[in-house]
């Protein structure tokens, strides 16, 4: 196979893992996914995602432990045992202290948010501790807009508000904190995608026309662009990031090629909406986002979270994005 039909395999043994991480899959099981034998499977994964298979699972499986025990204090280390495939909780804590140097309970006493990344992910650059844990103010927690489903995406247009000509962190912060959250009912889609593992941003704009490109040529999908992210960054190391670029498919159809398809989940989301021109911009959306969650009736999914980017009203030569940042939740 070729370089991308191998890449398009392992997206999928990915895939695989990330549905059955309760039940640990084996390998054979993982290697049957990506129709790979698993004589050749273990050399394939690494050579894709920079590490073994065994070391991928538990690394995502402890990572998201790591977030539930921070952000879900509510949640028993029991619980989350059962809920990524450990056979005990004493396995789990047993884990996670040789993957963290830190035990659950530790975790789960912190309430400072810099103070947890910086424990849990000690070689994050300063500078991007400091952007992603800026201090910021609980705004208006809820807007119950009636109209907030738009006829082809849903996302709202009447709080949209340009964060743009502006070169003091300061000020960008406080526009976003104004920024309405807007809880709307999102229908299912199915998306076909192009999996990056690596830093944030990085590749998603060529990756993007490169899609758009091949879906138009085709009638095939409709719609603005959806990044998919997997991992939280203050916890996931840069270089094992992961990110789908998707377009929402029309139908259902076999014929992408070198990308791979896979179900958005409905339901209820929030979101906020905003014109962007800096990079750091990005981070602080994200931040408010939760910020206002936590101050909400609602709590979020374990779902990946996701951003679109709103083609007609964006200018990425300029530098200037419309996007909405949206996370699954559920109501208290």
């Amino acid at each position: 196979p070729s370089k991308e039909e191998y890449h398009k395999r392992i997206s999928s043994a990915m895939d695989y893992v990330q549905k059955n991480i309760h039940r640990r899959p084996s390998l054979e099981d993982v290697a049957q996914s990506a129709h790979i034998s698993a004589f050749h499977f273990h050399k394939v994964f690494k050579l894709v995602v920079g590490e073994t298979l065994a070391d991928y699972e538990r690394r995502i499986r402890l990572e998201r432990a790591a977030a539930i025990f921070f952000y879900q204090k509510d949640a028993s280390v029991t619980e989350v045992a059962m809920l990524l495939g450990y056979s005990s909780p004493q396995n789990l804590a047993k884990c996670f202290k040789k993957q963290f140097n830190l035990t659950p309970t530790t975790i789960k006493k912190l309430d400072d948010k810099q103070t947890f990344i910086s424990l849990i992910s000690p070689g994050l650059a300063p500078e991007l501790l400091n952007a992603q844990t800026k201090d910021s103010k609980n705004g208006n927690a809820l807007s119950k807009n009636g109209n907030a489903l738009a006829e082809s995406e849903g996302y709202a247009t009447d709080s949209l508000q340009p964060i743009v000509d502006s070169n003091k962190m300061q000020d960008i912060n406080q526009q976003i904190e104004n920024l309405n959250l807007v809880i709307a009912d999102f229908k299912p889609r199915q998306v076909m995608y192009k999996r990056l593992i690596g830093e944030y941003g990085s590749g998603v704009q060529e990756t993007s026309i490169a899609l758009h490109q091949f879906v138009a040529a085709r009638n095939i999908a409709v719609g603005d662009p959806l990044i998919l992210i997997w991992d939280n960054p203050e916890i996931t190391p840069a270089d094992k990031c992961r990110t789908d670029v998707c377009m929402t498919l029309t139908e259902d159809t076999n014929d992408i090629e070198q990308y791979n398809k896979q179900q958005v989940a409905g339901g209820k989301y929030a979101y906020i909406r905003s014109v962007l021109n800096s990079p750091e911009a990005f981070g602080l959306a994200w931040q408010s986002l939760f910020t206002k969650l936590e101050n909400s009736a609602y709590s979020v999914e374990n779902l990946p979270c996701f951003k679109i980017l709103h083609e007609k009203t964006s200018n990425p030569p300029q530098g200037v994005f419309d996007v909405s940042f949206c996370v699954a939740v559920k109501p208290l």
